[in-house]
């Protein structure tokens, strides 16, 4: 009987769930990534993003050329959503074999300090949210808050390839200085298993109200096996 309760119950609490599909790597337009975080996000409740791309991978999804007619960010969450890079068949956390990578066009040598785009933005209604198994390079923040409380970020590469092996920089890999306002994070976000390095500026940034920031398991400024220098600017400030 306690089965069927707990089933019964969860069939309730998930009643607007869905689950979006990715199937292929444009930047925008139906079966792409960014299309699911739209439809993620018109859809109230928790919803997952999988990833279903035809061939052996990997898979790169190219953000445009960023203009001052843009977002500030290629993908902005304001929905709970698990976005899961390791639904990509053939891609697991342990042995490590991400297929999922998310390019930008960030470089410090021609931008150092001028406007650039952000990678994922998760706002206060994106708050419950998990980012795992993604591979982000080459933008502003890799991963930047404005007020989502309550997230866990596992399983990715910021700053590095696919492999996490070789640097392609973020200026920032997990910004936690709240992008747009102060923030208490009173539930915490959790940034486990994941490698964090040759980002140009910062692995980790917090700031003031991260007191429950919860870090662990990472490789930060070395590469995914922990034995050769990927640095970061600073590993956590």
């Amino acid at each position: 009987m306690l089965l069927t309760f707990v089933g019964i119950l969860g069939l309730m609490t998930s009643a607007h769930a869905a689950t979006f599909i990715v199937t292929n790597t444009d930047a925008a337009g139906p079966g792409t990534l960014h299309q699911a975080v739209a439809d993620a996000n018109a859809n109230p409740g928790p919803d997952e993003i999988h990833f279903k791309i035809s061939g052996a991978g990997p898979h790169t999804i190219q953000a445009p050329n960023w203009s001052t007619n843009m977002p500030n960010f290629f993908l902005e969450i304001t929905d709970q959503v698990i976005i899961d890079g390791l639904t990509q068949p053939g891609a697991t956390c342990s042995p490590r074999h991400l297929l999922i990578e998310i390019k930008g066009n960030w470089d410090m040598n021609t931008n150092p300090y001028g406007v650039w785009q952000d990678a994922v933005v998760l706002t206060n209604g994106a708050s419950g949210s998990i980012v795992r198994g993604l591979t982000i390079n080459l933008f502003g923040n890799a991963i930047g808050f404005d007020k989502a409380d309550d997230v866990v970020l596992e399983c990715n590469h910021l700053g590095t390839d696919i492999t996490g092996t070789q640097a392609l920089p973020n200026s920032v890999g997990v910004s936690l200085d709240t992008l747009y306002s102060f923030f208490n994070y009173e539930k915490g976000v959790k940034i486990i298993s994941n490698v964090i390095s040759g980002n140009e500026t910062y692995g980790i940034r917090l700031t003031t109200g991260d007191d429950n920031a919860f870090i662990q398991g990472n490789m930060i400024g070395v590469d995914v096996s922990g034995s050769f220098a990927i640095p970061d600017g600073t590993g956590i400030y």
